[in-house]
């Protein structure tokens, strides 16, 4: 998963949002030049949202974040 980030104005959006709420947006581009790692892309026309937009479930932030080990005993360990 990427973790690029970028700035939509409010006024152009026109949602009420909070963060770490997840949704898809409609970015109408285009391509201005392409090169062996990469494409470069020209916005035009204005973002739309795809449906609503929700807070992320657990199972997404578990699928973003991945496997965590726990390195610490347990506060309730059977230690003596």
């Amino acid at each position: 998963m990427s973790t690029d980030t970028f700035i939509v104005s409010k006024s152009e959006l026109a949602m009420d949002l909070e963060i770490g709420e997840t949704g898809t947006l409609m970015i109408p581009v285009e391509v201005m030049s392409i090169d062996k790692e990469s494409y470069t892309m020209r916005k035009f026309g204005q973002i739309k949202a795809e449906g609503s937009f929700k807070p992320e479930s657990v199972k997404e932030m578990r699928r973003k974040i991945g496997v965590v080990e726990d390195t610490e005993a347990p506060l309730n360990s059977d230690e003596d």
